[in-house]
Formats: C-alpha cells, structure tokens, sequence
C-alpha cells in the first residue's frame, strides 16, 4: 500500500460537504451508495468503477460522479493507482445552492458516471484547493457555487435516478420499508423473507435486482450513514457505534475504511473548527 494517503476536509460555510484528498495504489471498494451525491475529480491516473452496470473508467482531468442511492465500486487499475479531489455533498446542500444560484427547480439527477468538463474539473480542483489552504468562507463559498453553476447548468438529467419504491415489486419495497424502520433489527432473512411472503431465495434475487444490493448490505450501508451523520455531531465514537448496531468501535472502523478508506473520527467533527478542520493524513 506504498503511497496511499487519505484526508477529509470540510467547511462551515458547506453543511455536511466532506472533501476526500485521496491518493489509492490498491484500493478495492466493494459495492456500496451514498445518501448523498459523490463528485470528484481525478488528479492523476485512472479511477476504475463498477456503476449502472457497466465498468466506468475516469482519466486525469475527468470527473466521476454517482447520485444518491446508486451503487457502484471503486478500483485501482495500473500500479501508479489514483489520486483524486472526491466531494461527499448531502442532497440539501446541492438544492440549496440550485436556489442560491436561481437555477430552475427540478431532481438534480446527474446522467453520467464520467464526464469530461474542464471548466467543472477545475472549478472542482480550485474548490479544493481553497478548502485545504483554509481559504476564507467567503472565497469557499464562491468557488463552490461556481463549481455548482457549471455542473447543475449542463450536466444535470431530467431522468429519474432511481425508480420510485411504488415501481418496485411489493416484496421488495416491503423488505426495504422493514429495514429502513428498524436498522439494528436481527431480524434473520428467513424472517424478513416471511414478513414480505416469498422465499429467502426469492427475496434476496429480487431485492438485489432492484436496489442494487442485498438486504443484508443495503442493512449494513444504511447503519454506516447513520454513524457517520452521528459522527459529524461530534458524538463518541463508542457510542456510535453501540447506537448504530456495530459490536464495538473496532468493528464500525473496519467499515468505515472499506467504505471511504478512512476511520471514523476523519470525519468527526466537521463542523466544529473555525474554517477548516485539521488536515489529518493516513498512510
């Protein structure tokens, strides 16, 4: 793992924006989603991800993007790996800055995994340039809203990222309502299976067709964001991960480095120094 160095960076001014300073040599991120958008841009090398189906490949200079609840994976696939400028941006953060900038009101669906933009990729390098020299919250905010107005002016879909849970099969939406209610159930999949009247084989076939991942994952994905929401409030990470359904804070930081590369407290808190939190380095 020579050469590998990660860093979370926020904003006061950026509620719940987390900046991923990234450089991955061998990295494997198995399928996962996020609650909200991941935007980023490849400074060097090629970030090789599975998403919508098919194998993305993202060169220096383009950026990579995934909305909210798709699933997707992340690779390295040449032995110099891939350094990249990743945004975490919670869905409110971009509808809030879609209005600041009088943007028309629609779902802020973006319609491709990679894009080749090089105004958005700098506006994007700059942003984060201005985060890690912990620039003024004036001048953040501005290049964020700058980076915004390229990306939501010309890369934003009108399609639907996800079908609606009333287009799901019954069994399917029932089994994610059932997770979603009570996230540190134990319940067994023969129990869900029965709660949603089809079989275990049956339930984990369709559930993984439709939302991308099984029920068990998609259980694990969902305790993961809780914790890390908790994680930016500032809570104890102990606590955490009690709260959340992990046995101890060793189990919920094994998670966390599989699914943002990084431990816990990286995250933690965001939103507590006066511009930037401290720009901590993992090797």
């Amino acid at each position: 793992m020579s050469g590998r160095r990660v860093a979370v960076h926020a904003h006061p001014q950026l509620p719940g924006l987390a900046l991923v300073d990234a450089h991955f040599v061998e990295q494997h991120f198995p399928k996962h989603s996020h609650d909200g958008y991941s935007i980023g841009v490849v400074r060097s090398g090629v970030n090789a991800f599975w998403h919508r189906g098919g194998q993305q490949h993202a060169i220096a200079g383009s950026l990579c993007i995934v909305n909210p609840g798709e699933v997707h994976t992340g690779d390295t696939v040449t032995p110099q790996g891939w350094s990249y400028f990743n945004l975490l941006v919670p869905e409110l953060l971009l509808q809030t800055s879609r209005a600041t900038l009088d943007l028309p009101a629609q779902t802020l669906h973006f319609g491709q995994s990679v894009v080749a933009d090089a105004q958005a990729a700098t506006a994007l390098l700059v942003l984060g340039q201005a985060m890690l020299a912990k620039d003024s919250p004036l001048a953040v905010e501005q290049h964020w809203l700058e980076l915004c107005g390229v990306l939501l002016s010309r890369h934003v879909s009108e399609r639907a990222a996800l079908a609606p849970v009333s287009r799901m099969p019954r069994q399917v939406a029932r089994a994610r309502e059932v997770l979603d209610a009570d996230l540190l159930g134990q319940r067994s999949l023969s129990e869900l299976a029965a709660l949603c009247h089809v079989s275990p084989f049956h339930l984990v076939r369709s559930f993984s067709a439709h939302v991308g991942l099984p029920p068990h994952a998609y259980q694990l994905q969902k305790r993961l964001e809780q914790a890390k929401a908790r994680v930016q409030q500032g809570e104890a990470l102990a606590s955490i991960a009690a709260a959340t359904g992990f046995a101890d804070q060793a189990h919920m930081s094994r998670h966390f480095q599989r699914q943002w590369g990084v431990p816990p407290g990286q995250f933690a808190p965001l939103r507590s120094q006066p511009q930037n939190r401290k720009n901590v380095q993992y090797r």
